[in-house]
Order: C-alpha cells, then sequence, then structure tokens
C-alpha cells in the first residue's frame, strides 16, 4: 500500500514539475507555432498520453485550425525530461466548427473524455483509416482566454498504461482511459495554454501592425517626398539671392511670392544665413527637404505653407539683424540652424484645429500626446522627413551636434505651444528690463528661454506686419477658427468661444485688441528691451493696435467679405461684391453646361483653356498694374523736387531786375512742368486703379473657376 501512495505521490509530483515547466517556458515564445508546439509537448508528458493536436478557433471563418497538427509521445524518452515529444506533422488543417469532436468543444465548451471513440457518430474514422492508427480514447478539452472566451481546443488521444493509478483505483479499463484526475491537470493546463496562446497571437498581431505601418510609411514617403523631378527643375533655375528679393526686412510682403518663389526663397535664407557652407548640405538635399516639407503642409486656410514661410522668414531676419553682445551672438551657430529649421517644420501636417479639439474629440493623436499635441505631432512629422532618404540636411554633422540639433528643433517646435509660452514669459520679461545684461551666452537655460520667446514671436509675427497685409491675414485666420467653431458645434454640439463663432464674427477688431494686448505686446516690448534690433516689430505691432481700435470704435470703415479656399488666395474684395455674383452666375452656367454636355474631355477641356486664358489675362493685368505703379513713384518723386525747387528759386531772387524776370520766367517754366506732371500723376492713379480692378475682376474669375472643387469658407466680418 505504501509502495502505491508512493508512486501516486512521484507521479503528482512530476505532474506538477510538467506545470510548473509549462508556466516558465510558455511565456518565453512570441511565435504562436511555437507556443502551441510547446503545449502539445507538455500535454503529452502530463497526461502520459500518444498523441497531442491543438487546434484555434478562427472566429472570422468559423473555423478550427492548426500550424501544427500532431505531436506523439517518445516511447523511449529520448531526452529524458518531461515534455519530451516528437513533432509527427507541421502542416495548416481547417475544419468547420460544428464538425468532429473537437469541434462540439469549441462550440458548446463542454469537456469529453470519450472512452470508446469508434461508437462516437462525431468521432471521424477516415484518419485512422487513412493512416493506419488506433483511436482507443480521446480527452478533449477547450482552451480559453483571460475573458472566459474559448479560442482554441486541446485534444490528447490514447492514454497509456499507468500501473499506480491502476491499482490505486482497482479498474481495470482504467489502464487505457483518461481519468478524472487526468480532467483536471487538464483543466489546471489549460489556463496556462490559454494565456500563453493570448499573449502569442497579441504579440503577432503588434508585430504584423509593425509591419502594416512600415509598408504604409513607405507607400506615404513616397507620395508626400518631393519627386526627383521636382527637385531637379529647382536646380536647374538661376538661384536667387537675398538682397535681389529684397527679404531682409521685417515688414517683407512673404504672400507676394507665389509657391515656386518661396522656395527659391527659403533655400536663399538657407545659403545666406550661412548653413549650407557651415554645415555642408548639399544642394539637392536642400531643396528635397524645403519641397518635401512645403508638400507636408495641409491645405488649410491658415496654418499651410504660407504661414511656416512667413514666420521662417521673420526668424531669418532675427537672425540677421539681432546685436551680437560682446562681440558674439546670442546663440550659436547651430541653434540658429535648428530655430530656422524649427520655424519651417513648426506646424506640419497641421489639421486647422488646436489641441483642445484634438483632446475633446479623443482624436488619435490626443492618445498619443497628453500635452502639446499637435506641437509633439509636428515635430515628429519632422523627424519623419529627416529621416527619409535624401533629406537629412543634418547629415553632416558631428554626433554630438547631430544630438544637440535635434534636441533644439524639438524644443522650438514644443516651444510654439502658447501654453509654454505663458508660463515663460514672465521670466523673459524681468531678464530684458535690464536690457538684456541679465543675459549670458554661456547660461543654457538663457538661451533656450530666449529661444523660445524667439518662435512665439516668428509664429505670431503676422500682428506687426503692415496694416494692409495684418488686416487680410487676420481675416484668414478667423476664417480657419470659425471652421473650427462649426465642427464644435456639429459634432461636439456645443457653442465655440468667441474667437471662433462665426455668429461673433463682427467682435474681429475687439478679439484682435485683446489678442494684441494679452499676448503680443507683451512680448515685442520685452524683446525690443532686450535688443534694440527687434524694435520694427514692436512698432508694427503698435501700428496695427491703433488701427484695429478704429474699428473697434467704429470710426473707420468697417471690413468687408472676403472669400478665402484652401490655398489661402485672398479671392474678393468688398468693392469687388458685384462683380464676383455676376462672375458666380456666370461660373454656375459653364458648371451646368459642362455636366451636361456628357460628361466627356470637351467640356472639361473647354472650361480648363478658359481658365488657362483668365490666368494669362491676370498675369498680363498684374504686370501692367505694377510698371504704372512704377511710373507713379517716379511722377510723384519728380512733382516733389519739382516743387522744391520752385520754392528754391523764389527765395534765391536777387535785387537785380533781369535776373528777377529771369527767375520768374523760370519759376513759370517750373510750375507748369509740375501742373502737367501733376495731371499726367492722376492720369497714372487713374490707370493704375482701372488695371487694380482688372486684376481683382481676373481674380474672381479664377475663383469662380475653381470655386466647385475647393474648400472654401466664407468670413463675413463687420
Amino acid at each position: 500500500r505504501n509502495s502505491q501512495l508512493f508512486e501516486m505521490s512521484v507521479s503528482a509530483c512530476e505532474r506538477n514539475e510538467v506545470l510548473l515547466e509549462l508556466a516558465r517556458g510558455i511565456f518565453q515564445e512570441t511565435r504562436i507555432e511555437k507556443v502551441l508546439l510547446r503545449v502539445m509537448q507538455q500535454a503529452v508528458s502530463l497526461v502520459n498520453c500518444e498523441r497531442c493536436s491543438v487546434f484555434l478557433v478562427d472566429a472570422e471563418t468559423s473555423e478550427l485550425y492548426s500550424q501544427v497538427f500532431d505531436v506523439r509521445g517518445d516511447d523511449d524518452g529520448d531526452d529524458g525530461e518531461p515534455g519530451g515529444g516528437e513533432e509527427e506533422a507541421k502542416k495548416e488543417i481547417r475544419f468547420p466548427m460544428n464538425k468532429g469532436i473537437a469541434g462540439h468543444v469549441a462550440t458548446t465548451g463542454e469537456t469529453l473524455v470519450i472512452h470508446d471513440p469508434y461508437n462516437d457518430e462525431r468521432f471521424n474514422k477516415d484518419v485512422d483509416k487513412a493512416t493506419g492508427f488506433t483511436t482507443r480514447n480521446i480527452l478533449c478539452m477547450a482552451i480559453r482566454n483571460n475573458e472566459g472566451q474559448i479560442i482554441g481546443v486541446t485534444q490528447s488521444v490514447n492514454r497509456r498504461h499507468d500501473a499506480a493509478v491502476s491499482a490505486a483505483a482497482g479498474d481495470a479499463a482504467s489502464e487505457q482511459s483518461f481519468t478524472d484526475d487526468d480532467v483536471k491537470l487538464m483543466e489546471a493546463f489549460s489556463v496556462f495554454c490559454g494565456l500563453g496562446i493570448h499573449n502569442a497571437k497579441l504579440y503577432e498581431d503588434v508585430i504584423r501592425q509593425t509591419y502594416r505601418n512600415k509598408v504604409a510609411l513607405d507607400i506615404l514617403s513616397y507620395h508626400a517626398t518631393a519627386s526627383a523631378e521636382q527637385v531637379g527643375q529647382f536646380m536647374r533655375a538661376r538661384p536667387y539671392s537675398c538682397s535681389e528679393l529684397d527679404i531682409c526686412r521685417f515688414d517683407f510682403r512673404t504672400r507676394s511670392l507665389d509657391d515656386d518663389g518661396t522656395i527659391h526663397a527659403t533655400v536663399a535664407m538657407f545659403r545666406d544665413l550661412g548653413f549650407v557652407d557651415l554645415f555642408q548640405i548639399h544642394t539637392d538635399v536642400l531643396f528635397r527637404f524645403v519641397l518635401s516639407v512645403r508638400k507636408n503642409y495641409r491645405k488649410v486656410l491658415y496654418h499651410n505653407w504660407m504661414h511656416a514661410f512667413s514666420v521662417a522668414h521673420c526668424m531669418y531676419c532675427v537672425i540677421k539683424m539681432s546685436t551680437p553682445q560682446g562681440g558674439r551672438p546670442r546663440l550659436s551657430h547651430l541653434e540658429h540652424f535648428a530655430l530656422f529649421v524649427g520655424c519651417l517644420c513648426h506646424d506640419l501636417d497641421h489639421r486647422g484645429t488646436n489641441n483642445a479639439f484634438q483632446a475633446a474629440v479623443d482624436a488619435p493623436l490626443a492618445q498619443l500626446y497628453s500635452t502639446s499635441t499637435m506641437e509633439h505631432h509636428h515635430f515628429d512629422c519632422t523627424l519623419t522627413l529627416l529621416n527619409s532618404n535624401g533629406h537629412n540636411i543634418f547629415e553632416n554633422l558631428t554626433p554630438h551636434q547631430y544630438r544637440d540639433v535635434i534636441k533644439y528643433v524639438e524644443a522650438a517646435i514644443l516651444a510654439t505651444d502658447l501654453a509654454l509660452y505663458f508660463k515663460l514669459r514672465s521670466q523673459f520679461i524681468e531678464m530684458s528690463k535690464s536690457g538684456g545684461e541679465a543675459y549670458s551666452r554661456d547660461a543654457a537655460p538663457h538661451r533656450s528661454l530666449y529661444s523660445s520667446m524667439l518662435m512665439t514671436a516668428c509664429d505670431i509675427s503676422a500682428i506687426t506686419k503692415p496694416w494692409e497685409q495684418q488686416k487680410m491675414i487676420a481675416q484668414i485666420v478667423y476664417s480657419e477658427f470659425f471652421e473650427q467653431g462649426d465642427l464644435e458645434k456639429n459634432q461636439l454640439g456645443k457653442e465655440p468661444v468667441n474667437m471662433m463663432n462665426r455668429e461673433k464674427a463682427d467682435e474681429l477688431p475687439k478679439m484682435q485688441l485683446g489678442f494684441i494686448d494679452f499676448i503680443c505686446m507683451p512680448i515685442y516690448k520685452a524683446l525690443a528691451e532686450f535688443d534694440a534690433a527687434m524694435e520694427p516689430m514692436l512698432r508694427g505691432v503698435e501700428n496695427n493696435r491703433i488701427e484695429w481700435g478704429k474699428l473697434a470704435d467704429g470710426t473707420a470703415p468697417p471690413l468687408g467679405s472676403i472669400k478665402v479656399d484652401a490655398n489661402n488666395d485672398l479671392k474678393v474684395s468688398n468693392q469687388l461684391t458685384k462683380t464676383l455674383s455676376i462672375m458666380s452666375v456666370r461660373g454656375d452656367r459653364m458648371q451646368g453646361e459642362t455636366a451636361g454636355g456628357g460628361g466627356g474631355d470637351g467640356g472639361g477641356g473647354g472650361n480648363a483653356n478658359e481658365l488657362a486664358v483668365l490666368k494669362s489675362e491676370l498675369a498680363s493685368t498684374e504686370r501692367e498694374r505694377d510698371g504704372l505703379y512704377d511710373e507713379l513713384q517716379t511722377a510723384k518723386r519728380q512733382v516733389v523736387e519739382l516743387e522744391a525747387k520752385v520754392g528754391g528759386g523764389s527765395a534765391a531772387a536777387g535785387p537785380d531786375e533781369q535776373q528777377q524776370q529771369e527767375t520768374g520766367a523760370g519759376d513759370a517754366a517750373l510750375r507748369a512742368e509740375v501742373e502737367r506732371l501733376k495731371r499726367e500723376n492722376k492720369e497714372l492713379h487713374t490707370a493704375k486703379k482701372k488695371a487694380d480692378q482688372a486684376v481683382n475682376l481676373a481674380v474672381a474669375s479664377s475663383a469662380v473657376k475653381t470655386m466647385p472643387r475647393q474648400k472654401s469658407s466664407t468670413c463675413n466680418v463687420m
């Protein structure tokens, strides 16, 4: 009796060791095939059976399948360890979940112990006939995950002889059939199996998704980066210099350049700042990077490539004009490089909505980044571009420089989050009170603070532009804000704040005054105190505050209605509202004719040809207007000069009568010339006005031609 108990105890210990071995090893495997193989090897040893199979549930097809078909026990015990067994086949099989013994267990969750399979109608005898194997008994049990869902089935076949168990039970049949103890062991075993299989499947899903992401990234990189043809076209063009473009001034009209002009100007700024030579940037890499940056800005109303170019231009002016401290620049060349690149990339892939909106709609970006959501995304997009083939403008930096410049670019882009600006502003204002004397170039915190303030100042620098530019840009900004407000109403069902509420558009001047006083004026005052070279920006803000004040108190004519499309062109001014209405009718009629003409290429081609003619006329009238403007300015200078001469001649008249007569005759001739120039001046002014109207009319025509294919938003203000 003691001998039997001892043998039972040894057998139980061996089985427990098998469970422990499974617990230790099953989670080390990450491939599902390896996990299944380990499960079957352990099962063969655990219940001392001849064969074991594991089938997984495919919920999508309602099938059971297995990539590792079968493992049989090794009678000789090749390694003498639990879990030994020989893998018999490695092929995937599939069958419906409602067929066979395994199918019954998978659909019902019932554990089956079948002592005589040939008398069970659910047993498929064809497999035994084909292989010559004889199935004497079966233990089939469901495998569940941690949520209790059936994810598979384990099937053990032909229990082997166990003398200790047989003698203790006193039942000869138990020598060849599964017992209740086997069922209990397999229940414990199935728990580990379920966890191991579930984890392996999750890991495989993650790996599969990683590869999908890589493929998607390859596709996106192809479509989101500049083509070799584009790069070659720009490299073959004549290079421009900053002096030729006359862009080294804060009041430069950045929006006066077309898209290609902004690319040439950006490359010219890289060169003029010395980055190309100092950091050994290859020309093709530079053009490819700049072109791809432009391509990765979305066609939103304001936060697009033109905004990025304007911000980068402001930083260019800051770097060029800032006053050295003690004969040294306040920031290093590498920091200047990072700030300029940060300005170009600071709003990459902007969606036209702010951080609060991303969080409110539970957008995926908000799940990735809990703070500075969009800014972190902009930086990630920057890294993606830099890591794309042929785009790394930092590739020739030393490892130390590379590490630092990436850190500086990240800090620069994150600094455009106004929440960070509000945290740091008071520190910089305090530092600027000493006229910058408290600043130390050798103190990293000082350089970081100064860089952050420069990024904010450049990001909102539209407020410093001459009044006509500022007025137009403000209306574009609020057009984008109003679109977000519309989304908040429609998607969130809530009333947006005033600055994003289209119904509050008449309060734009007052909102601009608040923006200037609360956000803009403090930083530009502090910068002007810190460095006198920044004073032009402060003067620009002060002048614009006066103009917005006039609009707010009603002493200036109200703003008109502008039409802004996704390409950010100012389509219509208030004096052309009637013209736009006429052209809209014409455009609708042409659109109807195109749609009703069979939808062939002929209708679309005619519309495109007319649009091309309008664009050609627009370019011609713009050139004529610019020529008239130059003539007008020349005439004005001549009038001033001649009037000065007339006044000077009268004052210089002497007592000599003949001299007085000659002087009088000369004065009369000069006055006649002045009057003639004034008349010519007036005629030129009238001609220029007509040319302006012709340009606006051509622009309106182009707008109507393209309007059906472009997303647009109307900003009705005042």
